[in-house]
């Protein structure tokens, strides 16, 4: 297929596929801009996997899940409680473990469940979450976290995304109090929740903004704000309806299009990439790849994608203060593209994998940290 181009109307930045691979299965374009505006440099990868054909597997690290940022932190330049280094999931491990086990899947980055307080993963038709002292707690999770998230699920036919209600509880443990959290419906086998993007073929980033995780997922605010939540969720409101320019990100969307496949946006934050907002991530998807859902799972040095057959596609980001976490990616590991140069990735705090679907009954992966 030759490289096609969209061009978004009103604008002049122009999105162009330079290539165009089929592999094990599914398909996959690298994305970039036109050359000639250095400031909207873009690259990115989009994988298009047939629905039917393949399986989702979810696993979360449990180590994330437990850390209490009320007294610990996982960054060097930031004082106060005691530093531990970042931990997580090194997908560089996954995928050797994979390729071992001769077992073709595609890797990537899931949700930041255990960071952050309302972000969540299913697994065994369990709902896991972070109980206690995730970033921006003000004392009153239980209250933040009720109500509707969206959430990626396999279904009965294909998989889907739809908005399960979460009703939090405050329980006592010892001298903490922690958070307990149920889902009002049952659950799938596995599934994780994300930032709603767009939903029934349009974009909604804007009437969930108070949904972010982060402030700093839509806006470039700088140091990192403590506020409190009810603070937190009034300034993204206030800057959304100022029209507040959005910052650009390396970024990890997961979708479905009008025929059911699963569509994987991957953005680079690199050398030779700026990253890309919701709203430009949100018209690319819907226009070129006529996504009707799709969610963000994360941003930064979390958005990361490999597949057994072709190794990492994307150059992972890692911010200063995540370098010490940070592990170097073996040659063998990387693409084609990729290879000569070096690369690091930082642990994540859990990852998908989608395999075709007879591979999900064989041996799992091992990981030294993954839970279950």
């Amino acid at each position: 297929m030759p490289p096609s181009t969209v061009t978004r109307p009103g604008n002049r930045r122009q999105f162009h596929f330079q290539s165009h691979v089929r592999v094990d299965g599914y398909e996959r374009f690298q994305v970039s801009n036109q050359i000639g505006n250095p400031q909207c440099q873009l690259v990115a990868q989009v994988l298009v996997i047939p629905s039917g054909r393949f399986g989702m597997t979810v696993r979360e690290d449990q180590d994330v899940i437990k850390l209490d940022f009320r007294n610990t932190v996982t960054r060097p330049d930031l004082t106060g409680p005691a530093y531990q280094q970042r931990p997580g999931q090194y997908l560089a491990d996954v995928l050797r473990d994979l390729r071992r086990s001769g077992s073709p899947a595609v890797l990537l980055n899931g949700n930041n469940v255990g960071w952050w307080g309302n972000q969540f993963v299913i697994r065994r038709k369990q709902l896991r979450f972070k109980p206690k002292g995730p970033i921006f707690d003000d004392g009153d999770l239980p209250a933040h976290v009720s109500g509707l998230h969206a959430f990626f699920l396999p279904g009965p036919s294909g998989f889907q995304i739809v908005d399960i209600r979460l009703l939090g509880t405050r329980k006592q443990a010892g001298d903490t109090t922690e958070m307990d959290l149920r889902a009002v419906r049952d659950l799938p086998r596995c599934g994780l929740s994300g930032f709603p993007l767009i939903r029934h073929g349009q974009t909604v980033w804007e009437t969930n903004g108070e949904k972010a995780w982060d402030p700093g997922l839509l806006f470039d605010l700088g140091a990192s704000r403590m506020d409190s939540h009810r603070v937190i969720r009034e300034f993204v409101r206030t800057l959304i309806d100022a029209g507040e320019r959005l910052v650009r990100h390396p970024m990890t969307v997961i979708g479905l299009d009008g025929d059911g496949n699963v569509v994987l946006l991957v953005v680079e934050k690199s050398a030779r990439s700026r990253g890309i907002t919701v709203a430009e991530a949100a018209r690319l998807l819907r226009r070129r790849f006529h996504v009707r859902d799709a969610i963000v799972l994360g941003a930064a040095g979390d958005s990361q994608l490999a597949t057994t057959a072709e190794g990492f596609l994307t150059v992972p980001f890692v911010a200063d203060y995540a370098r010490s976490a940070a592990r170097p990616i073996a040659a063998d590991l990387l693409c084609d593209e990729l290879k000569g140069q070096p690369a690091y990735a930082r642990p994540v705090p859990c990852y998908v994998l989608f395999r075709p679907a007879p591979e999900l009954t064989g041996p799992r992966p091992a990981t030294s940290s993954a839970s279950g």
